[in-house]
């Protein structure tokens, strides 16, 4: 009779830690989820186009852009295009209403003064172009402008705000390469 209640006892003991440990996964997939779904992303970069900023077959933590979605010259960020039908990781060059030109040198001019590229690798093949940015648009370019197939080469160099998705924050693969980039 002891034993029998014993065992009645370990069977709602297990039960009840079952339930608990249910609740608790299911509490954590939740919060997860949500981080995921509406703060941060995982995004690859499969080219070489944002050498040496982000490497080739690069992961990143992506942070997601809410209400107005302005972002800052020099940003990283992910944006769909259109043109492609897919997301792309690229550097915010031309903000809206500007007129940003590239000389042969592989330059860059914003509205007449030059623009300090630290991050720009093998600038050189470039051609000469201008823009003038749209408002409400923005222009983006690869740090590897001798390899990068960027706004210089699309049919519609400008990308609408409303397609702007984050700010790449954080590379985080390969580990060689880990660095805060936002």
């Amino acid at each position: 009779m002891k034993q029998e209640k014993t065992e009645e006892k370990n069977k709602k003991k297990k039960k009840k830690f079952d339930l608990k440990t249910l609740l608790l996964f299911l509490v954590e997939f939740i919060i997860l989820w949500m981080v995921f779904h509406y703060f941060i992303f995982i995004a690859y970069v499969p080219s070489a186009s944002m050498t040496p900023a982000i490497p080739k077959g690069s992961v990143t933590f992506v942070t997601y852009l809410h209400g107005e979605k302005e972002v800052e010259r020099g940003e990283c960020v992910v944006f769909w295009s259109e043109e492609f039908g897919e997301r792309l990781v690229k550097r915010v060059v031309g903000l809206p209403g500007e007129k940003v030109r590239i000389d042969e040198k592989g330059n860059v001019y914003i509205n007449n003064e030059k623009l300090n590229e630290e991050y720009v690798e093998n600038q050189y093949g470039v051609e000469q172009k201008i823009f003038t940015v749209p408002e409400g648009c923005y222009l983006f370019l690869g740090d590897n402008r001798g390899n990068s197939e960027d706004a210089r080469f699309w049919e519609t160099p400008y990308i609408s705000s409303k397609d702007l998705i984050g700010k790449v924050q954080i590379l985080i693969w390969p580990l060689t390469a880990i660095s805060y980039l936002g």
